[in-house]
Formats: structure tokens, sequence, C-alpha cells
């Protein structure tokens, strides 16, 4: 009698719990959190100024309705740029923004890829063109191939595959520069260029008012496409959102980038 009863208790307290952590596994399932890292210095119009009076730029606002529509929670880290690679390589971050795709980066990232391992170009994040932005008396030329007149040098954001290039070249300066201290350079006639995607240059120049004094190179630099890669270890757990959230962010890149290069661009 009392080892059916013991029996009847534990059946009891198995019937009560069961719901509970069925429930509990089902909350976690429906909507887990994607944590993002991206860089830590601002670059608008896509990435702006954290707080209550900042816009938080083009590609957060499209990254955080891609993951609400993959029923998921998006949570955001800022850090330079190099510790964002690490962190996803090291599945301490799920997700991090924006990356030109090389081959050695699959081993550290996820990217959306078809059956065939090509990459799924319609599944970008966006697409950039790099111009080469200089002051109006600087000596600096740019033909599309080589670089002829420099004193300085020519910067960009440290990480970036285009400051790879440009040390390739031979004609990158001795620092690499936020966007914001190498326009203040540029200003001062105190560097020969930077490069930069379009967008981000023309922003600077206008935040600056120093469209007197700058001047954006016709032939561009350098064009490429942006993708957020996820960490190997998110897609094998959640495999269905993140494949959704790669959809989403095609479907809102087309329906929505020039409203929202409209609404950023500077006045």
């Amino acid at each position: 009698m009392k080892v059916y009863g013991s029996m009847l208790w534990v059946l009891l307290v198995l019937f009560i719990a069961l719901p509970v952590q069925a429930e509990a596994e089902t909350g976690v399932d429906k909507e887990p959190t994607i944590h993002f890292c991206y860089e830590a210095a601002d670059q608008l119009p896509y990435v702006g100024p954290i707080g209550p009076q900042g816009r938080p730029g083009i590609l957060i606002e499209l990254i955080q309705q891609a993951a609400k529509d993959a029923g998921l929670r998006p949570s955001f880290t800022r850090r330079p740029w190099k510790r964002c690679m690490f962190n996803l390589k090291a599945g301490q971050s799920d997700g991090i923004f924006g990356v030109v795709w090389q081959a050695e980066r699959d081993s550290w990232g996820y990217f959306p890829k078809t059956e065939s391992a090509a990459l799924k170009r319609e599944w970008r994040l966006w697409t950039a063109s790099y111009y080469v932005y200089t002051h109006n008396e600087s000596t600096l030329t740019w033909d599309g191939e080589t670089f002829s007149g420099l004193s300085f040098g020519v910067s960009s954001p440290l990480g970036y595959v285009i400051n790879k290039r440009l040390m390739a070249m031979k004609v990158a300066s001795s620092e690499s520069h936020s966007v914001e201290e190498g326009f203040s350079l540029l200003k001062l006639n105190r560097l020969d260029g930077y490069v930069i995607d379009e967008l981000a240059g023309d922003d600077q120049i206008a935040r600056l008012g120093a469209k007197h004094v700058l001047t954006k190179h016709p032939i561009p630099f350098y064009k490429s496409d942006w993708y957020l890669p996820l960490s190997h270890s998110f897609v094998a757990r959640y495999p269905r959102q993140a494949e959704k959230f790669w959809q989403s962010l095609q479907k809102l890149r087309l329906e929505r980038s020039d409203m929202l290069i409209e609404k950023y661009r500077e006045k």
C-alpha cells in the first residue's frame, strides 16, 4: 500500500511538472534571442548613435524587423569590428554585420548559400559602392586602377576589406581611421584620401558642412555585397529561423531601402 501510494505521488508530481517544462521549452523555441554584434563606431546612415535621441540607422532597422519576422528576439552589442568577428567565431555572438564574403570567412561564419554551396546573393544585407574622397586641393588622383600624387596615404576603417586592398596596393596611410576621424583629417588636408561607402561618405561631408572643400572621385574604388553571417552553432540549433531571417532581409531590403535612405539622408 505504501509502495502504491509512493508511485501515485511520483506520477502526480510528474503530471504537474511536465506541462510547465513543456511550456518553458516551447517558449524558448518559439522566440529565441538572437545576439548581434556590430561596429562600435557610428557610421550613418547605416549605423547611428545609441540612446533616446539617436536614430539606429538603416541596417539596424532592417535587421530588427527581419529578426521579428523570423520569430526571433533581436539583441545588439557594439564592439570594435575585429572583436565582433572574434565573437562570432567563438560562438559568443549569433550574427555580425555587414560582412564582405571571403572564402576563409566560411570557417567562422555561416553565410547564406545555395544547395550547390554558391553564395545566395538575393539574401544579402546590402550592396555598397565605395568611393575615394579627397580635399579639393589634394594632388591625389585615381584612374580606376592606380593612385598617384600621394603625400600622406589613403585611409579607411580598420578591418575592412578595402583596408586590405589599399595595403596590397601600398598606398595605405600609416594609420587606419574611423569615418569621423578620416573626414576630419581630409577637411584639414592632412590625408590624401579616404575610402568609404558612398552613402556614409556623402553623409559625413554634409555633417561637416564641407561640400565646398571635399570631393568624391567619380570612379568607384570598389563595389561589394554586405552579408549578415550567423554563427554555425546558431544555424545548427535554429535552421528554420535562420532561413526565415535571411528571406525577410531580402524582402525588407527590396521594399524599404529607398524609403530608409531618404529617411536618414542628411539635409
